[in-house]
């Protein structure tokens, strides 16, 4: 059985890919491409309903069984049905990217559209593709994300048929689990969605976006204050980690949650929507430069300097946003935003911020942790963390300046505010190799 679906998948691959019209219908498509995922593969249950069908392709009988899995007597290990898996989330994955980053032919676009139709609403594929979320195969897990993310973006592009069902299961996670291993993967999901809506050819990007972000726009709002709020002043606020992976899963969580940031930094720089959600960094940004002082990991630290760069610069990840369909249009309170962003940034520089920046002395690239190619292999600072922030300070100073007469009257403000920017750029040189004195900014 598992012979005669690789040879269908490999013939509906090459039908993808030449922009054919698939040789078989709709509704045999769905079958072969609906996920064999059993409820002992999660590590949470969903309540699936119940169904007995059976459908025929190439004179074989294939059955659903009451959790609506395929069930094949033939199937081989764990392994197999573990590449058979990722195999069917790809070839939908693609499907479905094919509706809303291309434009087929009208036939091709139909059967398409009508064998998600029958994934979502006749064999609710979803809430089977959520059993995968946390996983042992990381793989597995992240397939399956990218799964429901195209899914729900034709979903909501192209039929009439609601996300309800999804949004409150994802809203009850960020609720109820903020800072979770669960958690974090509802938010890559929503991450990809909102990225595949800013890089698509859809015209009314904005629309779009608000039918997704409207419904959570107080969950997240909240999700960014639990997140920046939990690892403050040097200790961990939830207090400390009782098993060894849960500094593991609160950096998963960190980080998928700066991703979603950048994005949302991305839409308020490109596009003209007014959301709580989307101006968190802005609010709230005496919570994100306690932050980077704070014990939390170095990279996220320096993830969330590099995104408020990108902030002040009105900028967008190279991968959020597709110029090409960018819209000239911003949010009209961003510039007042911007200007109180600016006067914070330079407040917390008058107390003392810029001394409890840590500036790792060996920053790590692609993994690394040793400087290649120096010669006695003298560790310097992180260059890329000292140029961001003194980046971010310049753009601080020319925003207060343009925008506040008395600024510019307070010139030993300015003054002082000069001198501890070249603080961190007076280091010992000898033969040419910078040294660290410090583990900070000053």
């Amino acid at each position: 059985m598992m012979e005669k679906c690789l040879i269908y998948h490999r013939q509906f691959y090459s039908e993808m890919l030449a922009g054919e019209k698939p040789s078989k219908s709709s509704h045999e498509l769905a079958v072969f491409l609906y996920p064999d995922v059993c409820e002992k593969d999660s590590i949470f249950s969903i309540e699936m309903k119940k169904s007995n069908q059976v459908y025929n392709f190439h004179g074989d009988s294939v059955s659903v069984d009451s959790h609506g899995t395929l069930l094949d007597h033939h199937s081989s290990t764990t392994e197999g049905q573990n590449e058979m898996l990722l195999l069917q989330m790809n070839m939908i994955h693609l499907l479905s990217s094919k509706l809303y980053s291309e434009i087929p032919r009208e036939d091709v676009r139909e059967t398409y559209l009508k064998t998600i139709t029958i994934l979502l609403e006749d064999m609710e594929i979803i809430p089977k593709l959520a059993l995968l979320f946390g996983c042992q195969d990381k793989l597995l897990s992240h397939m399956a994300m990218k799964c429901i993310a195209s899914l729900i973006l034709v979903q909501i592009l192209f039929t009439k048929l609601p996300i309800d069902s999804w949004m409150n299961s994802c809203l009850d996670i960020l609720s109820k689990e903020p800072g979770s291993q669960q958690s974090a993967h509802w938010v890559q999901t929503v991450t990809v969605i909102v990225k595949d809506i800013l890089k698509g050819k859809s015209q009314d990007k904005t629309g779009t976006l608000q039918k997704l972000l409207i419904p959570m726009d107080t969950a997240l709002h909240n999700l960014y204050l639990f997140t920046f709020s939990s690892c403050r002043g040097g200790s961990q606020t939830s207090g400390d980690f009782t098993q060894p992976d849960d500094e593991s899963v609160a950096t998963i969580s960190q980080l998928a949650v700066v991703h979603l940031l950048e994005v949302m930094v991305g839409i308020r720089n490109h596009l003209e929507l007014n959301l709580s959600c989307l101006k968190t960094l802005y609010l709230h940004t005496p919570l994100v430069l306690d932050f980077v002082t704070s014990s939390a990991q170095y990279f996220i630290k320096k993830k969330l300097i590099l995104l408020l760069k990108m902030c002040m610069l009105g900028q967008a990840s190279d991968d959020a946003c597709n110029p090409c369909h960018a819209s000239p249009q911003q949010d009209s309170h961003l510039h007042g935003d911007l200007l109180e962003v600016s006067f914070t940034l330079l407040q917390a520089v008058s107390l003392g911020w810029l001394k409890r920046i840590p500036v790792n002395p060996r920053p790590c690239l692609f993994g690394g942790s040793e400087i290649l190619d120096v010669e006695n292999n003298t560790p310097g600072p992180d260059m890329v963390m000292l140029r961001t922030v003194s980046l971010i300070l310049i753009k601080a100073m020319e925003i207060n300046l343009k925008n506040t007469m008395d600024a510019v009257k307070d010139k030993d403000f300015w003054k002082q505010m000069l001198r501890k920017m070249q603080q961190p750029l007076k280091k010992p040189m000898d033969n040419g190799s910078i040294h660290i004195v410090s583990s900070c900014c000053c």
